[in-house]
């Protein structure tokens, strides 16, 4: 832990540098790159979402169970209440 917390220290102090002296750029970036942007963040939560979702679906089954609600089990589809069958005359 305490190796993690000199590195994410670092890494801070050094951004943290870099920002304060920067020089002029010689680039340009287009209005298209925002939006680029924000499509690689919303796939890679998408993709972790994918990643874990049994691992996601199982602890929200323990909760419902917890609370007192009906278990399901992963993969099996929940059924609706069925309706009581009607003779027929």
């Amino acid at each position: 832990m305490i190796r993690l917390t000199r590195f994410l220290m670092t890494v801070f102090c050094l951004a943290s540098v870099l920002l304060a002296f920067q020089g002029t750029a010689h680039a340009y970036a287009d209005p298209g790159s925002g939006l680029l942007a924000l499509q690689v963040i919303g796939s890679t939560l998408a993709g972790i979402g994918f990643y874990f979702r049994q691992k996601l679906g199982k602890f929200f089954i323990r909760r419902r169970v917890a609370a007192g609600g009906p278990a399901i089990k992963p993969g099996s589809p929940e059924e609706p209440p069925s309706a009581p069958e009607s003779e027929p005359e």
